[in-house]
């Protein structure tokens, strides 16, 4: 029985076992592995931004990750060969998204190199950015897809205005709002007694994109994502609303 066990905490020499392989793997078959990353891996090392796992005691793959606020970005994960099509990539994934929202993360991203990893990460539960212009590079196949997940309960957005109160996004500017429809729309609901939304809205956004708030038709606020609102977040291409005070 295999004896599988993911670190936070990596030794030392876990990193130069990790190092080791990466060369063995660049001179068998250049240009595809991560040995070109190694400064990169090595300074997540030393930031405590990298987590490994292990069978049986031998080190068998790792992930690295950086923070931007509440949003991470996962930077490289690899298996070593010999240990790959074991499932042990979704489990260390796992264990890192776990750890994630635990820490109060609402949604992860990473750039699909090589690009056919796309569907490993999107069985784990990431999923394309959307299809709107300004976001066309993030949906670029050729460079590797950016890919995303969040890690908390959301309010996903609604077809059709249900609700005396809503937010609605556009995936323009605010001067180029006029011309276009919302894109999406929120029905908002609160807790009782409060204006802390049931659930929060996180989606994935550009600062620059025109948001509106409306109370029974009437417009509260109507401007970019940035210039929104104190209480309402913008975290690296992911807009976060979890309260809408009306002072």
């Amino acid at each position: 029985m295999q004896n599988i066990n993911v670190s936070f905490e990596p030794t030392s020499e876990q990193c130069n076992e990790i190092k080791e392989w990466l060369i063995e793997e660049d001179n068998k078959v250049r240009l595809s592995g991560f040995f070109c990353n190694w400064n990169s891996i090595q300074f997540s090392f030393d930031d405590r931004k990298m987590a490994v796992i292990s069978v049986n005691g031998r080190t068998s793959g790792f992930i690295t990750w950086f923070d931007m606020e509440r949003v991470t970005k996962i930077q490289i994960a690899e298996i070593k060969p010999g240990f790959r099509k074991m499932g042990l990539g979704k489990i260390l994934t796992h264990a890192l998204l776990s750890r994630l929202k635990n820490e109060g993360v609402i949604a992860v991203r990473l750039q699909c190199q090589p690009s056919d990893a796309e569907n490993a990460w999107k069985k784990i539960g990431f999923k394309n950015f959307p299809s709107v212009p300004e976001m066309e590079p993030f949906n670029n196949y050729d460079e590797g897809r950016h890919l995303y997940q969040i890690l908390t309960k959301y309010a996903e957005p609604n077809i059709t205005e249900s609700s005396n109160e809503i937010i609605e996004m556009w995936a323009v500017e605010s001067y180029l709002s006029d011309k276009h429809s919302p894109v999406w729309v929120w029905n908002l609901k609160f807790e009782n007694g409060s204006r802390k939304l049931a659930t929060p809205i996180i989606a994935p956004a550009k600062h620059k994109w025109n948001i509106c708030w409306k109370i029974n038709g009437e417009m509260i606020k109507n401007s970019q994502i940035k210039y929104f609102s104190k209480t309402e977040v913008y975290f690296d291409n992911f807009l976060f609303i979890e309260e809408l005070p009306l002072n």
